[in-house]
């Protein structure tokens, strides 16, 4: 049987499994950046999208202006006054009359007391 060293002619050099190894690391780096780059970008542009279309599905809304006042008698509170006014840049919300119509739900929570759906009525 022949040496491995009689198959390769005289001046030729054997590609070693180094050699291959080596050369095979290099790829696997080359692909490694390239697709960090490219999951990069297309995370960058999803998160782009993405909050552009909560904002605008985001819809009506209301938050509290000024104070709010409760009026109690015997220690217990009998009416709460606060001021809902919208959102900047936000269109007109319908909150009904009053808490018949379910169109706006005001809860209550304090140390002891939780109500989820309390009655109310608007007033101008």
């Amino acid at each position: 049987m022949k040496g491995i060293s009689s198959i390769f002619k005289k001046g030729e050099i054997a590609f070693t499994a180094l050699e291959s190894a080596i050369v095979m690391t290099a790829f696997l780096v080359i692909a490694a950046a390239f697709s960090y780059v490219i999951i990069g970008a297309e995370h960058s542009t999803f998160e782009r999208v993405t909050s552009n279309e909560v904002v605008e599905r985001s819809g009506p809304s209301i938050e509290l202006a000024g104070s709010v006042i409760a009026k109690a008698s015997d220690s217990k509170v009998n009416n709460i006054i606060l001021t809902l006014q919208l959102a900047k840049d936000q269109p007109p919300v319908n909150v009904g009359v009053d808490s018949s119509q379910g169109l706006m739900i005001i809860s209550y929570l304090d140390r002891v007391t939780y109500v989820a759906s309390t009655n109310w009525t608007k007033s101008l």
